[in-house]
C-alpha cells in the first residue's frame, strides 16, 4: 500500500518537474530575483544576520530547483524563446541576465530601468559591473539589435544613471507569444524570396524616415527652447516607434530559412560582402524602380545616412564607396568616375548597372554559370616545349619565369618575397609575332609544363554594348581562371590591352582599368599574344614580367618544324626534299602545317600511292597566294609548279 501511495506521489509530481513554457520558467525565475533582490537591500541595509542568512538560503534553494527543472526540460528538447533570441543575436551570459532583469522589472515596476540599478543586480562585483558596462553601450549587442533602448541623451546623461526599457513587441516575443506580433486578423505571408526583398524594401523607408527625424531632432537640440522641447519629445516618440518597427522587420528577415539559396545572398556570399554593402545594393534596387528619371542614381550621402545614425560613423564608412572597395572594383555598383579623386566621393551618384539588378532578381545565371555565353574556351593541353620550334635562349628565359609558379611555396612563403611583395605576383607573359609563328602552342606548353589546363578568353564574346556588362565579363574570365586553375590565354590582345592615353571613350579605360585591377589580384599565369607591335599601357607593361617576340624561323628551324609535323606511318614519296623546302620557302610554321595537310587531302584525292613534293609544293602556293604577310622565296627556282 506503501508503495502504491508512492508511485501516485510520483506521477502526480512528474507533471511539475519541467518547465511547459517561457511563463513557467519567468516566473520562478522572478521569485528567485524577488529573494536576491530583497537579500541585497539587506545587505546594503546591514540588516541582522539572521535575516540575511535566511533569504541566502531561499536564494540558493529557489536556483537549485530552477536548474533541476531547467535541465529536465532540455532533455525535452525545449527551447525557450529568450534562448532563441540569445542565439540569433549571440548575447553573452550577462546579456541575457540583463534581458531577464529588465523583463522582470517590466512586471514589478514602471517600465524603465537604470543603467545602474540593473547592473548592481546581475553583477556580483565592482569588478564585474565595471566589465559589464559595455554592454549598456550603443555599440553594444542589445543596442545595436534593438533589444533594450533608452531616449536619454548620452552627453546630457551618465550611462548608469540612463533608463533602459524594453518593446512591448521584445516583452512578447520573450514570453513566447507569437501572436502578439501581428493582428488577429492577419494571415502569415509565405516565406518568398520577392516578400524577403519587399522587407528590405520597408527596412531601407523607415530607415529613411529614420535618417530625416534625426536631422529633426538635432535641429531642435540645438534650439533647446521650451516651445520647442514639446515638438522633441514628439519626434523622439515617432522615432522609438521607426525603431521598433526596424526591430520587427530584423526579425521577421531572420526567421527566413532558405534565405541562403535566394539570388542576393549568392552575391553577398560570392563577394564577401558586408551587411552595409548589401544594403547599399538594396538601396540602389529600390531607388532603381522608384525613381521617375531613369538615369538618376542615388547620392553617395543619401545612401550612408540610410547606413548610419552619426556623423562619425559616415566618415568611417565612407570607404564602402571606394574605388578600391569591392562594390566599384567588381562593377558591383557603377558611379560616374570622370573626375573621381577631385570632387567628394558622397556627391556623386551611384547606380546599380542593368546586369546587377537582374542578378538580383534572379534573371541571368550567377558568374559561375556564365559560359553559356561562349565567354571562354578551356582545352587540355596536347604539346609540349620540345613541340615547339623557338630558340633555346627565349625557350630558358620562358622556363626560368615558369620556376615562380612551380616554386611558389620557396620563393614567396620560405624566402618571404610573398610578405614584402604581397600583391602583383602573377606571371604576366607577352608573346608578340606573326600568325602561325607559335605563340599559341606555346601557351599549350607552358599549360602542359604547369599541369593545368589553358582557358582562352573570347574577345569577341567578352566585348558587350551595354555599358558595363564587359568589365563584368572580364572580371568573370579572372574569376573561373581561379576557380579552375588554369592558365590564362587572352589571344589577339591588341583588341582590349591598347593604352588609356588612346582611349577615346570613358568606358574604355573602365575596361582597361578592370584589367590592370584583375592582373594585379590574379596569382596564376595570363598570356597575352598579339599578330602585331601595340602601344601597351604603361601601368600593364609593368606588370609583364617577360616579353618574348617570335620572330619569323630560320632556314634550319623551318626543317625542324617540318620533320616534327610529318606522322611516322605518312606515306612521302622518295623525291620529297625537306631541306629544299626550309631554304627556298620563308614561311611560318602555322603556314607549313596548312601545306602539309593541303598535299595529305590532295593525295587522297587522287588515290596516289604516297605524298610526292609536287603536292607539298602546291599547298606551299596556295597558303602564300592568300596571306596577306609577306613571304620570301629564297635561292634558285628548280621546283615550279607544273
Amino acid at each position: 500500500m506503501a508503495t502504491d501511495q508512492k508511485k501516485v506521489i510520483k506521477k502526480r509530481i512528474r507533471p511539475t518537474s519541467i518547465y511547459r513554457n517561457e511563463k513557467e520558467y519567468l516566473d520562478d525565475y522572478f521569485e528567485y530575483l524577488d529573494f536576491q533582490c530583497e537579500m541585497k537591500e539587506c545587505i546594503k541595509n546591514e540588516e541582522e544576520k539572521t535575516k540575511i542568512n535566511r533569504l541566502q538560503g531561499k536564494v540558493q534553494g529557489k536556483w537549485q530547483l530552477i536548474q533541476k527543472k531547467y535541465r529536465n526540460t532540455k532533455k525535452k528538447n525545449k527551447k525557450f524563446a529568450w534562448e532563441e533570441l540569445a542565439e540569433i543575436y549571440q548575447l553573452s551570459y550577462w546579456e541575457q541576465k540583463i534581458v531577464l532583469f529588465l523583463l522582470y522589472r517590466y512586471f514589478n515596476h514602471e517600465q524603465g530601468t537604470t543603467g545602474r540599478v540593473i547592473l548592481e543586480n546581475v553583477t556580483n562585483t565592482r569588478l564585474e559591473m565595471m566589465q559589464a558596462r559595455n554592454l549598456l553601450m550603443e555599440k553594444g549587442k542589445l543596442r545595436m539589435n534593438h533589444i533594450l533602448y533608452t531616449e536619454e541623451d548620452m552627453e546630457e546623461h551618465n550611462l548608469l544613471d540612463s533608463y533602459f526599457q524594453m518593446s512591448d513587441k521584445m516583452i512578447s516575443r520573450l514570453l513566447g507569444e507569437k501572436q502578439a506580433l501581428t493582428t488577429s486578423s492577419t494571415v502569415e505571408q509565405p516565406k518568398t524570396y520577392e516578400s524577403y526583398l519587399q522587407l528590405y524594401f520597408s527596412f531601407i523607408q523607415l530607415s529613411q524616415e529614420k535618417a530625416i527625424l534625426q536631422s529633426i531632432l538635432q535641429e531642435e537640440d540645438e534650439l533647446k527652447n521650451s516651445w520647442d522641447s514639446i515638438f522633441q519629445k514628439a519626434n523622439s516618440e515617432e522615432f522609438q516607434k521607426i525603431q521598433t518597427k526596424i526591430q520587427d522587420i530584423e526579425n521577421q528577415l531572420a526567421q527566413y530559412p532558405d534565405k541562403d539559396s535566394y539570388p542576393l545572398e549568392q552575391i553577398v556570399k560570392e563577394y564577401q560582402l558586408s551587411q552595409d554593402e548589401k544594403l547599399i545594393l538594396l538601396i540602389l534596387l529600390k531607388n532603381s524602380v522608384v525613381s521617375i528619371d531613369s538615369f538618376a542614381g542615388c547620392e553617395g550621402k543619401k545612401i550612408l545616412s540610410l547606413l548610419c545614425d552619426e556623423q562619425m560613423d559616415m566618415l568611417k564608412k565612407r570607404s564602402l564607396l571606394y574605388k578600391e572597395n569591392k562594390l566599384l572594383k567588381n562593377q558591383l555598383i557603377e558611379t560616374d568616375d570622370s573626375n573621381f579623386y577631385n570632387v567628394n566621393i558622397l556627391e556623386y551618384d551611384y547606380y546599380l548597372p542593368e546586369n546587377m539588378i537582374r542578378r538580383i532578381l534572379g534573371d541571368t545565371p550567377s558568374s559561375l554559370e556564365r559560359n553559356k555565353e561562349n565567354l571562354f574556351t578551356t582545352i587540355k593541353p596536347r604539346f609540349t616545349f620540345d613541340d615547339v620550334v623557338l630558340s633555346p635562349t627565349k625557350k630558358q628565359q620562358i622556363q626560368i619565369t615558369l620556376s615562380q609558379q612551380q616554386n611558389q611555396e620557396l620563393i614567396l612563403k620560405t624566402w618571404g618575397f610573398g610578405e614584402k611583395i604581397p600583391y602583383g605576383n602573377a606571371l604576366t607573359m607577352l608573346f608578340t609575332g606573326k600568325p602561325g609563328t607559335g605563340k599559341t602552342m606555346m601557351a599549350e606548353a607552358i599549360a602542359h609544363t604547369l599541369q593545368k589546363n589553358l582557358l582562352i578568353a573570347n574577345y569577341a564574346q567578352i566585348q558587350n554594348k551595354y555599358v558595363g556588362e564587359t568589365e563584368k565579363q572580364i572580371v568573370n574570365i579572372f574569376q573561373k581562371a581561379k576557380e579552375q586553375d588554369d592558365v590564362l590565354l587572352w589571344d589577339e590582345a591588341d583588341s582590349m590591352f591598347y593604352s588609356r592615353d588612346s582611349a577615346t571613350q570613358s568606358w574604355e579605360s573602365r575596361e582597361i582599368n578592370i584589367i590592370l585591377q584583375q592582373i594585379e589580384q590574379f596569382t596564376g599565369t595570363v598570356i597575352l599574344t598579339t599578330n602585331r607591335t601595340i602601344a601597351l599601357d604603361k601601368a600593364l607593361e609593368r606588370r609583364i614580367v617577360l616579353k618574348i617576340n617570335f620572330e619569323m624561323p630560320t632556314a634550319e628551324e623551318r626543317e625542324k618544324i617540318w620533320r616534327s609535323l610529318i606522322p611516322i606511318q605518312a606515306p612521302f614519296a622518295s623525291d620529297v626534299d625537306l631541306q629544299t623546302l626550309a631554304t627556298q620557302y620563308e614561311i611560318t610554321g602555322g603556314l607549313i602545317k596548312n601545306a602539309l595537310l593541303h598535299a595529305a587531302r590532295y593525295t587522297a584525292y587522287h588515290k596516289h600511292p604516297a605524298i610526292t613534293m609536287q603536292a607539298l609544293l602546291q599547298g606551299i602556293q596556295i597558303q602564300t597566294e592568300n596571306t596577306w604577310s609577306t613571304t620570301h622565296k629564297i635561292g634558285f627556282e628548280s621546283a615550279k609548279l607544273r
